[in-house]
């Protein structure tokens, strides 16, 4: 269970920061 957790908890981080990353630029180009 805990893994599962840990798991879903990371792909979470990953998907933030990636459209983090993704807004970032957006605001860059304006």
């Amino acid at each position: 269970m805990r893994c599962g957790v840990w798991g879903v908890a990371v792909l979470l981080a990953l998907c933030l920061s990636v459209s983090a990353g993704s807004v970032a630029k957006e605001v860059g180009n304006l």
